[in-house]
């Protein structure tokens, strides 16, 4: 497909992405089409998205920790909870937790972040819990984030 500079200049942004979409499905290598754009991507990361249902699992039972009524629970305490985590975690049968075991040890080694208080964020954030007020970015996302 040649595009001519002339009529891209005649289409709007929209239009523009949908021509550049076009041309990227039809490559010359024929490369599988890999679309990240405008929150509809056409893949997904297996790894992380099998990482954070394990973290799910993890954040719910850290709850019931601290209530325990049927389907009820509580909020997850932060002192100890990398340790719980951790005991948590099995990084040589599986590699979801693998990952989490290295997202811990980035924290520890590269980020230098206190290890509870960001496990205790990503599990309250994970399950829904605590939300930050004002609204806002999580305080060690927001440090994460600015890197």
């Amino acid at each position: 497909m040649v595009v001519d500079k002339k009529q891209l200049e005649q289409l709007g942004a929209f239009e523009i992405s949908q021509k550049m979409l076009a041309l990227a499905r039809k490559n010359e290598k024929s490369n599988i089409f890999l679309n990240a754009g405008r929150g509809n991507p056409n893949w997904i990361n297996t790894l992380a998205r099998l990482a954070f249902a394990r973290l799910v699992q993890f954040g719910v039972q850290e709850s019931r920790r601290t209530i325990n009524n049927g389907e009820m629970a509580g909020y997850v305490e932060t002192t100890g909870i990398r340790e719980r985590l951790e005991a948590f975690l099995d990084p040589d049968d599986n590699r979801e937790d693998k990952f989490l075991e290295d997202v811990l040890t980035y924290i520890k080694d590269d980020l230098h972040l206190d290890q509870d208080d960001v496990v205790a964020e990503m599990t309250n954030g994970i399950i829904g819990n605590n939300y930050p007020v004002p609204s806002r970015v999580l305080r060690n996302s927001e440090v994460i984030l600015a890197l």
